[in-house]
């Protein structure tokens, strides 16, 4: 693991921390635009920006134990084993973590970790993309990949993609057969309640379920995304649940020069942590 800045009120020390904060700079495999390595850091950065309080869940940081882990160190050679390995001791732990990428294929070996202690994992992604392409570019860790992998992790039952508007005629197919997502931001507020009431919990937010006007500089933006309040109705919706960990992917801040992105990036960390902490 690298020390780097820490996020917010973290501490790179403290013991017995309630939430695990760990920087994944990982851009291999990215078909869109390049820069999701240098994410973690922009996060942190833009996360002095913002307040550790939430007014929307009534919660703040300063009432947790956080502990920010630097990042990890990623060889040449079996990056996503490196990532599992490392994210699986955490797990074992009962450790709460909290993963700031990098680009969509780090979900996959944090999902692989994760479900080797949590057996009966429920995985809730937000995405712009399907990413249920079974390769792309001669790669099945692609991070057009990403869903579909997780999906065969943990079951086609456990898995939940909310805010897909992109994807193959294949993919949408397979988001009908498998009822992975529901018509209406309404409709989904309901099913997501319902789907991941008494389960252990992980969140993927891929942050180009955001519209462009929101989060510009992520490796592949779609427009008509999500605003940042339709995410707070959700995290609204959700307290309560038994999260044992997140990851915030595909942030992209070299195209962001005005760091937008970065510190929508660092509000949803907060929110997440507030909500699993």
């Amino acid at each position: 693991m690298t020390d780097e800045q820490k996020f917010l009120t973290a501490s790179q020390t403290i013991e017995n921390p309630d939430i695990n904060i760990i920087g994944i700079p990982f851009d291999d495999n990215s078909t869109g635009r390049r820069g999701s390595d240098s994410a973690p850091e922009a996060i942190r950065l833009a996360s002095d920006l913002i307040e550790t309080y939430s007014p929307f869940l009534k919660r703040d940081l300063e009432d947790l134990k956080l502990k920010d882990c630097g990042n990890i160190e990623i060889p040449d050679d079996f990056p996503l084993e490196t990532i599992q390995n490392i994210a699986r001791q955490y797990f074992q732990a009962e450790d709460r973590m909290a993963f700031l990428g990098g680009n969509h294929s780090v979900s996959i070996p944090l999902v692989k970790a994760a479900r080797m202690i949590y057996p009966n994992l429920c995985v809730l992604i937000l995405d712009a993309h399907c990413d249920l392409r079974d390769e792309y570019e001669g790669s099945r860790f692609s991070h057009a990949c990403a869903a579909r992998r997780i999906a065969e992790i943990v079951g086609w039952g456990s898995l939940k993609i909310f805010g897909a508007r992109s994807g193959t005629k294949e993919e949408f197919n397979l988001l009908n057969e498998h009822n992975l997502r529901v018509a209406s931001f309404e409709e989904s507020l309901v099913e997501m309640t319902e789907f991941l009431t008494d389960m252990p919990v992980y969140i993927s937010l891929d942050m180009d379920v955001f519209d462009p006007s929101l989060a510009p500089g992520v490796g592949t933006p779609e427009p008509g995304g999500i605003s940042y309040f339709h995410f707070l109705d959700l995290c609204q919706r959700l307290v309560g649940i038994n999260m044992v960990g997140f990851d915030i992917v595909e942030l992209c801040p070299p195209v962001d020069p005005a760091g937008i992105s970065a510190v929508t990036a660092a509000s949803c960390a907060r929110e997440l942590m507030l909500l699993m902490g």
